[in-house]
């Protein structure tokens, strides 16, 4: 496979994504099983996985990471 190809293939499989808001009903660890597949099959390093996944979590998900990153004890967790 080119590198361009490459490029095309994990751009379409990052897209593949959907996002989390921990709704009722949500299943959180099927979610992140399927993220941890993709990013694993686009070769994504643990770093960036960290990074990536912040752009996925929406609504009451994405309100709960936040906030705790704000708040002074997330340093003594």
């Amino acid at each position: 496979m080119t590198e361009q190809y490459m490029q095309i293939f994990i751009q379409e499989q990052i897209r593949k994504l959907k996002s989390f808001d921990a709704a009722p009903g949500d299943d959180v660890i099927q979610w992140l099983y399927d993220t941890e597949t993709v990013f694993d099959s686009v070769q994504l390093r643990p770093s960036n996985k960290y990074i990536a996944v912040q752009s996925y979590l929406v609504g009451a998900a994405a309100k709960c990471v936040f906030d705790r990153a704000k708040s002074p004890l997330s340093n003594a967790l």
